[in-house]
C-alpha cells in the first residue's frame, strides 16, 4: 500500500466567516447539542455542551 501525504492548506475563509447553528438535542435522542453549518451541506457535529459541539464541528 502506498501512503500519500497531502499538504495542509489554509482555508480561503476563516471558520468564523460561515454561519453556524447550535441547537439542543432532545433527551429522547441522547441529549447534548448539535452543530450544523447551513452554508456547507453535510457538516454536522455534536457534543455534550455547546462548546464541545462547536469544537467538534471545526
Amino acid at each position: 500500500m502506498t501512503v500519500k501525504n497531502i499538504a495542509q492548506v489554509k482555508p480561503i475563509f476563516p471558520f468564523e466567516a460561515y454561519s453556524h447553528i447550535v441547537s439542543p438535542i432532545g433527551a429522547a435522542d441522547g441529549g447534548g447539542f448539535m452543530f450544523t453549518m447551513p452554508d456547507i451541506p453535510g457538516v454536522m457535529a455534536d457534543g455534550a455542551n455547546e462548546h464541545e459541539a462547536i469544537a467538534d464541528g471545526r
